[in-house]
């Protein structure tokens, strides 16, 4: 609400499902700069308690949603991590992928260009969580 109201503006409010052509988001990670990196699902093949295997950047001040491109195909993907990286500098956000192939890799996500670029291989087991330690 804005400083002295006593209704909320609703124009604050954005419809994510109309925004994405019918995705809702199961998991997100802000990044900053009023943009998160949101794990999506179409409507229609969502379940209970089902992370999403797609991502989107959102950006909730331009009420825009851009797909992620350069991820592995949805058929090869076991799971994307739900608790990753950010520096917070609105642009880059870390996610690890597993794979059908029991490949487990980093991919660094870039918002400015909605593009995932694949690093890190991971050996000895499937990721859960991606960290920054110092």
């Amino acid at each position: 609400m804005k400083a002295g109201a006593t209704e909320f503006d609703q124009s604050y409010f954005m419809n994510f499902e109309q925004a994405s052509n019918g995705n809702v988001i199961t998991n997100w990670l802000y990044i900053g700069g009023n943009k998160f990196i949101a794990h999506v699902e179409p409507k229609a093949t969502r379940g209970a308690y089902k992370a999403g295997i797609r991502l989107a950047i959102v950006n909730v001040a331009d009420k825009t949603v851009t797909p992620v491109t350069g991820l592995p195909e949805v058929s090869t993907i076991v799971g994307l991590t739900t608790n990753n990286y950010t520096p917070k500098d609105g642009r880059y956000g870390y996610f690890g992928v597993n794979l059908l192939d029991g490949s487990t890799w980093v991919y660094k996500v870039d918002a400015n260009t909605a593009t995932a670029t694949k690093g890190l291989e991971v050996k000895g087991g499937k990721i859960t969580a991606i960290q920054h330690l110092q």
